[in-house]
């Protein structure tokens, strides 16, 4: 009889426990009014962040478009600048085609007309470059600065690209004029 009085009284027991076990889990009693606030108070509190946060990722926007329109700026004179260079030496070239034998004088001064024409249009993107990344401004809403940034990205490129063709050119017309 000891052994079945002892199994009643411990499923006695955990039959008094399991409500207060289950019960202290959640720190209360449900149905109490301190449940409700507490659970209106976290998602206020989420709500609160979430604004904090959306101001935070504004202002890391804002940061990287100025940053990023600095950079280009940067890259975009860096462009002008060897344009320019460049287009420094076009009386001196001129004058050595000019004074270069006949047969190819007309495919040396095409390969001259090609490389003014791709200096001149880098020095044109890299400028349309620096005036868009130069309106990225705080004022302005992010998807104002994302499409300008946009677009001078895509100027540089260009600005980059005609570069690229004046340096080509130029240096085919040195090795034609070195033979």
């Amino acid at each position: 009889m000891n052994s079945i009085f002892k199994v009643v009284a411990g499923s006695t027991l955990g039959v008094l426990l399991l409500p207060t076990l289950a019960f202290a889990h959640e720190g209360v009693v449900k149905g109490d009014v301190g449940v409700l606030g507490v659970r209106i108070e976290k998602a206020l509190d989420k709500i609160e962040k979430k604004g904090e946060h959306m101001d935070r990722k504004e202002h890391r926007l804002m940061a990287h478009a100025t940053t990023t329109a600095a950079a280009i700026g940067k890259q975009a004179l860096r462009i002008q600048a060897a344009a320019e260079s460049m287009l420094s030496f076009e009386g001196r070239v001129s004058a050595l085609i000019a004074s270069s034998s006949a047969e190819g004088k007309a495919a040396l001064e095409a390969k001259f007309a090609a490389f003014k024409s791709a200096a001149t249009s880098a020095k044109l993107e890299a400028g349309s470059a620096i005036v868009g990344s130069a309106a990225v401004s705080a004022t302005n809403s992010t998807t104002t600065n994302a499409s300008l940034l946009a677009q001078a990205k895509i100027d540089l490129r260009e600005a980059r690209n005609f570069l690229h063709e004046a340096k080509v050119a130029l240096l085919s017309i040195f090795r034609s004029l070195w033979k």
